[in-house]
């Protein structure tokens, strides 16, 4: 499977650049780009198959070597602060999580010359935005959510899944804040970009019917107990 085809990719890059010198040069040999990239692609495989602290383990190792080749401001380093602000939101650490995706948002805006148009942007807004929803600071994921929404769209356009899925964010937050006609616009903007861009029968455009249905029938039910 994949993560044994990346683990043995690491295990040649390491053992390349250690043969490359003396045992005393060979924990420096491991500073190598090659290696940092097999230790993120190690990194994702585990986070896919849910092993999130091995994930953050194996990009942590990505991002020591790349700080100690480049420093901590390389633009190399936001793709990997970003799977390790990924890997702390699943594990809970949630404060260490922003803070890391703030870092790579950073990187990210120095690297594309303060361009928020841009897909990778957009996804570093969601995650904070994601973040911010779990932690309950609802009001402040939400310019999040609209953020990354902006970006989805005019970068990947109004008809991609991604844009889908930042409207269907930000109808979650106008329900938790109780803007429930806001949320049901939102779940059904959703709704019919996953129809389009996945299909009818896709469990995320179900997902969004079903959601604006259950909350369409709370606002009735909450207009008839006013009467």
């Amino acid at each position: 499977d994949a993560l044994k085809s990346y683990q043995s990719g690491l295990d040649i890059f390491t053992k390349i650049y250690e043969s490359n010198g003396s045992a005393q040069q060979s924990q420096p040999q491991r500073k190598h780009p090659d290696v940092a990239a097999a230790y993120n692609n190690v990194g994702l495989a585990l986070y896919q198959t849910g092993k999130f602290q091995e994930s953050y383990d194996a990009h942590n190792k990505a991002k020591a070597i790349m700080e100690d080749l480049y420093g901590p401001d390389h633009a190399s380093l936001a793709m990997t602060l970003g799977s390790l602000g990924n890997a702390l939101k699943s594990l809970e650490r949630l404060d260490e999580a922003m803070d890391h995706f703030q870092r790579a948002h950073k990187l990210l805006l120095a690297t594309l010359d303060g361009n928020t148009q841009h897909p990778d942007v957009a996804s570093s807004f969601n995650n904070m935005g994601l973040v911010l929803a779990q932690q309950g600071k609802s009001e402040d994921a939400l310019p999040m959510y609209k953020s990354a929404q902006e970006a989805f769209s005019k970068s990947l356009g109004d008809s991609h899944p991604h844009t889908g899925s930042c409207h269907f964010n930000i109808g979650l937050v106008h329900q938790e804040l109780g803007d429930w006609q806001k949320a049901s616009m939102e779940f059904d903007l959703a709704r019919l970009i996953w129809s389009s861009s996945l299909g009818v029968e896709h469990p995320q455009t179900q997902f969004a019917e079903k959601a604006k249905k259950e909350l369409d029938e709370a606002i009735q039910t909450m207009k008839g107990a006013e009467k």
